[in-house]
């Protein structure tokens, strides 16, 4: 297994960076390691002429005073805009140099871009440890095959489990009203009791999707949502598939040392100061 751990029990990751400073500036980054990050999380997209930039959003006026699509403008647009902290968006290349002149560890999110050409920046710069996910299964699976020293991982989103979950409610309410209409008893009351059991059936089966992406991918990490890091998602992951957990994004101490306790292998999150030892 690829994935490497610090002198905690589990890795400490500065989600873009820290919430103390913009998301996603080297002024961030810069407070996520001040503040104990273990390691620093960030996003990256390609650009309309094939450069990649850090920023989590494809639309630039959340984050920057400028407007359109990353994708769909040049970087000579960016570098003229303002991140929030006074400065350009930083480029992935800059990332780079800076976390190997200050020896950090970096968790690169990949939005959009090529397998390949994201790996040959990372073979030409050669930073000293990176993982490198993202929710595009696909471009991980490419990823694993262009570099396979790599620590990668998939992220696995809750959208799936709750819409199952809320599916499976609506179609147990109906069920029930169906019934208690018929004659089998209190619409109301069936429609509830069935609404519920259909809740429960559909997060059952939403989480077991969930384990059979990340038990059939060739990706070292299993990145969920916190809420969902089930039992079974744990043991299978770490015992049975070799991979290792990271769920995100942790902001409470109280759960941070629940999910430690459980093994994952790190913590995503916005305010590393609050695990800092």
């Amino acid at each position: 297994m690829k994935i490497q751990t610090t002198h905690r029990k589990a890795e400490v990751v500065g989600h873009r960076g820290s919430a103390k400073a913009p998301e996603n500036t080297m002024t961030a980054f810069r407070q996520g390691v001040k503040d104990g990050a273990d390691r620093i999380e960030f996003d990256i997209r390609r650009t309309a002429d094939g450069h990649y930039v850090v920023m989590h959003d494809r639309e630039l006026d959340r984050t920057t005073n400028g407007t359109g699509n990353v994708d769909e403008v040049s970087l000579e647009y960016l570098r003229t805009l303002d991140a929030g902290d006074g400065n350009p968006p930083p480029t992935f290349e800059e990332v780079l140099d800076w976390a190997g002149s200050e020896n950090v560890l970096l968790d690169i999110e990949v939005k959009s871009g090529k397998a390949g050409e994201i790996a040959g920046i990372l073979s030409e710069k050669k930073p000293r440890d990176v993982w490198v996910k993202s929710f595009d299964k696909e471009l991980i699976r490419e990823f694993e095959w262009e570099n396979p020293e790599t620590t990668t991982g998939i992220l696995l989103h809750p959208r799936k489990v709750i819409r199952r979950s809320i599916a499976g409610g609506v179609l147990g309410s109906a069920l029930g009203v169906a019934l208690g209409l018929s004659g089998m008893g209190n619409p109301g009351v069936l429609g509830a009791a069935f609404g519920l059991s259909g809740l429960f059936t559909g997060l059952v089966g939403g989480l077991e999707i969930q384990r059979s992406e990340a038990m059939s991918h060739p990706a070292d990490m299993a990145l969920p949502h916190h809420r969902f890091v089930t039992k079974s998602l744990m043991f299978e992951a770490a015992e049975v598939a070799g991979k290792s957990v990271v769920p995100w994004t942790v902001n409470s101490l109280k759960r941070g040392k629940k999910l430690i306790n459980r093994g994952v292998a790190g913590l995503i999150t916005d305010h590393p100061e609050i695990f800092k030892v």
